[in-house]
């Protein structure tokens, strides 16, 4: 097994992170210290999902039909989850964030990282669907951004200032406290980022509508032949990958830089879909495995299936071990553990594989 040992200089941080409030100089100062450094997107060492598919824990109500004395995950039935869409993570902040689509817990969930205890339940507009997490946006704490199905709005807010108990817990349409407000696009869906933009899928006008990141302010438009719904980048994001509800659903888009241009390119010739990726239905979200490089994707046939970045189907899963999977959505890869997050949208829950 390769060991890596890294040295640091801990009195090298930066005099933000050493006066967090939340690092108070007690016993374990310098430990949280290092643990925040460890979480910045350039020292973390990140691990792939090992494609197991072994359940750990199941976030919401456990619809198994395995013996008690036969599980070997841990459940948390007590967290308030209702046709969850979407996750991602939040490393600067150690928070896992769920966007609760529908009843009464409309919202977007924050639980701590490791515990996966509740840290605050934010209250949205109607309906929250996809988000996005710009990791360190301004040097030193993230960013959250997401979008509002019932207001077709894409909001910027600063993570850490409204998981402060000191302001309200709601954000919307009419809430002060977001950085900009983008309601430009038709229907919004998914959304990634890269190099200060923000790649937003529009399944209305076909398009993959590109903000900057710092004003939400619209940038260019990518048009595509269907309904864009699942985005990420590649490892290097030279190719951004893109899911639809068309029934060849992924479509690889290549990157390539003339002068101050930017275009991207259907990575075949001939608007040539990646004929390898078929067997997919309404494939409404995707992520990328930075660690393996491997694209994962969920879709309407109840499955979660991984592919290499040429289309090769590795692996696919569908319920087993008495495990159902009613309408996968949102899903990632926490590249601390390696562990696969998936919204179960079907049966409220999200399930955390190994």
């Amino acid at each position: 097994m390769q060991v890596v040992v890294q040295l640091m200089d801990l009195m090298s941080i930066p005099i933000w992170l050493r006066h967090e409030d939340h690092y108070h100089q007690d016993e374990f100062y310098l430990l949280k210290l290092l643990q925040q450094l460890l979480r910045k997107p350039k020292m973390r060492t990140r691990r792939a999902f090992s494609m197991n598919f072994e359940m750990t824990n199941v976030l919401g109500q456990d619809f198994s039909s395995i013996p008690e004395n036969e599980k070997t995950y841990t459940l948390h039935g007590d967290l308030p989850l209702h046709y969850p869409c979407e996750v991602k993570i939040s490393y600067t902040l150690s928070c896992l964030l769920i966007s609760n689509y529908g009843g009464n817990c409309n919202g977007i969930l924050i639980l701590d990282l490791e515990t996966k205890k509740v840290k605050t339940n934010i209250k949205t507009d109607k309906s929250p669907s996809y988000l996005f997490v710009e990791e360190q946006y301004n040097g030193h704490t993230d960013a959250l951004i997401f979008v509002c199905d019932s207001t077709h709005t894409v909001s910027k807010f600063d993570l850490g200032s409204i998981m402060s108990p000191t302001l309200p817990v709601e954000v919307g349409v009419k809430s002060e406290h977001f950085i900009w407000q983008n309601s430009s696009i038709l229907n919004p869906e998914g959304i990634t980022g890269w190099n200060s933009q923000l790649f937003v899928c529009c399944s209305r006008s076909n398009t993959i509508n590109v903000l900057s990141s710092k004003t939400g302010l619209p940038l260019y438009e990518i048009s595509l032949p269907y309904s864009p719904y699942g985005i990420d980048f590649s490892v290097d994001a030279e190719y951004l990958i893109v899911s639809s509800d068309n029934e060849q659903s992924i479509v690889m888009l290549q990157r390539t830089i003339s002068g101050t241009d930017i275009k991207w390119e259907y990575r075949y010739n001939n608007l040539d879909i990646c004929t390898n990726l078929k067997g997919l239905d309404f494939a409404y979200a995707l992520t990328v495995d930075k660690a393996a490089n491997h694209i994962i994707v969920t879709d309407d046939l109840n499955t979660v299936s991984i592919f290499n970045n040429v289309g090769t189907l590795l692996k696919r899963f569908t319920s087993k071990y008495n495990i159902k999977i009613e309408s996968p959505y949102g899903a990632c890869v926490n590249e601390l553990t390696g562990e696969l997050i998936v919204c179960d949208n079907g049966e409220s829950r999200v399930l955390i594989f190994k």
